[in-house]
């Protein structure tokens, strides 16, 4: 993996991890390492909002990203923003 891809991917970690430090369970982030994929899930009122009710689940465009594909540092540069946003 290059390292401008790595610090990326890691930067959106950082960032789940400060959301969810203020709303538990509100951001899930997965890699998968067999398929070289990214994988994160927002729920804007929280997870037991979500459970409870169905209702919040937000599917960012940038919610699956194949780390080995061309366009992958602008998505996740897009990612991050994104997060950024929710982050405040």
């Amino acid at each position: 993996m290059k390292k401008e891809i790595k610090e990326k991917v890691m930067k959106i970690m950082d960032l789940a991890l400060e959301i969810n430090s203020r709303e538990k369970n509100t951001i899930f982030v997965e890699f998968s390492g067999h398929t070289n994929e990214i994988c994160v899930h927002t729920y804007e009122r929280g997870w037991e909002h979500w459970r409870e009710t169905g209702e919040g689940r937000k599917k960012l465009n940038e919610s699956y990203l194949y780390l080995d594909k061309d366009d992958c540092v602008e998505k996740l540069d897009n990612l991050i923003e994104k997060l950024k946003e929710m982050k405040g």
